[in-house]
């Protein structure tokens, strides 16, 4: 009797383990799905932006535009303009400029 008590909490603890791991796996599982369909949606943004396509949703959040140098500090190191994207969730250095660049704007 004691032994069958025994053997059915060894049962349970390993029954209580694999639904703790089967938890586990399905957590991971989600958030991979989750960052897979959030990047799939930013290449999808990214792409539409470069194309000229105005696709903003209401889920889409605001961006802008960033121009700034970089120091050139480091030596041997030229200064650069670079031009980011950002949002609230990334920021991506989107281009490069040498530093004597002219950039105008095209009126829109």
């Amino acid at each position: 009797s004691r032994q069958r008590e025994r053997n059915a909490i060894r049962r349970a603890e390993e029954l209580q383990e694999t639904m703790v791991s089967l938890a586990a796996d399905i957590n991971r599982q989600h958030r991979r799905e989750r960052n897979e369909r959030r990047r799939r949606e930013e290449q999808r943004e990214e792409v539409d932006f470069l194309d000229g396509r105005n696709t903003r949703s209401r889920n889409q959040v605001p961006s802008a535009w960033v121009l700034c140098s970089t120091d050139g500090s480091a030596v041997g190191v030229e200064s650069k303009w670079r031009l980011w994207h950002v949002t609230e969730r990334r920021e991506r250095n989107m281009y490069e400029f040498p530093h004597n660049s002219k950039l105008a704007g095209d009126g829109t």
